[in-house]
Order: C-alpha cells, then structure tokens, then sequence
C-alpha cells in the first residue's frame, strides 16, 4: 500500500508498506544530503527493485510466521525458492521463536548502474531496523531506534522474471 512517509523517510520517492506490522520500502526519487546510503532509483532499475521487495515481502512473512519457507512466493522470487533460509527459520521455530520487526523495518534499496545487465543486476540495501526473534508465547519484542543494516543481493532475470539470486550481509552497503 503506498503512504505518505514512514519511520526513516527523508526524501521523496515511492514509499509503500509491505506489511502492517511494520515493513515498509522506499524507492528514493532524490538523494539525502544528511544520508550517503540514500541512493535514487533509475527508471530501468524499477523492475529489478519490485522483484527486491517482492522478495523481502516473502522473507518477512515467513519471519513473523510461520517461519517456514513454504510459500510459494519463495519460489518466486529466490532462485534457491528461500533454500538459504531454511536452517535458520526451522532452528527458531523449534526453540519456539517467531519473528519481530519491532519499530519496524524500512528497506532502502539501489541497483548498482555498472552492475546491471539485461539479465543481471547487484542491489545494495542500507536499511534501517529493529527486527528479532522472540518466543512465539509471550515474547515481547525489545523497541529500539532504528539502525542500519546492509545487504547486497544479486539478481537474476529467468524467463522474463527477477529473482534473487544469492543475498547476504554487507556493511559496506551502508555509507
């Protein structure tokens, strides 16, 4: 659903929330004076940036439960259909945790322009959150600031679609 503004929001751009919860992206239409990690959306990274969020919509679902990569929204949007996540969700679903994104979570995602193709592109994500695990009865999430996280995906473009391809952690996507 597209809205006004959210948590972390400076600039303008697309902002749309992906989840009531808390789960929010935004595509910056112009840069942040006051934030070097707010990078502006070219028109052929629009696309490419969708298929991201698509993603993260699928992953965070899962995260705040059932914590399972069932979904088919995985297969969808992950090459690997969320095989990178499964180990991690099964452990926490175990122990009795389901996902939190306690003062939420506002994804901030880029394409880098000399990392595009037509059938590959890198996308960098210095987003802000407060997101945890916390046991599924009666676990109250710990509210916080909000704080930047960075992340790179490769993306892949398979029979006409996008789809992330590999995804980790990376600080150096953050400025």
């Amino acid at each position: 659903m597209k809205v006004d503004s959210a948590p972390g929001v400076n600039t303008r751009g697309d902002t749309r929330q992906l989840l009531p919860e808390g789960l929010f992206v935004h595509i910056a239409w112009e840069s942040d004076p006051n934030d070097l990690s707010v990078f502006t959306a070219q028109p052929e990274d629009i696309e490419i940036l969708e298929a991201y969020a698509n993603a993260s919509l699928a992953y965070y679902t899962a995260f705040l439960g059932p914590v399972t990569i069932d979904s088919p929204d995985f297969a969808k949007y992950f090459v690997d259909s969320g095989a990178k996540y499964a180990d991690n969700f099964a452990e926490a679903r175990a122990a009795g945790y389901v996902g939190s994104l306690g003062s939420g979570v506002l994804k901030r995602p880029y394409v880098l322009g000399d990392q595009r193709t037509e059938t590959s592109a890198v996308v960098l994500d210095c987003y802000l959150e407060n997101q945890e695990y916390v046991l599924r009865d009666g676990g109250t999430p710990t509210l916080g600031p909000l704080e930047t996280s960075g992340t790179i995906a490769t993306m892949t473009k398979q029979s006409g679609h996008w789809q992330v391809d590999t995804i980790a952690t990376e600080n150096k996507a953050c400025l």
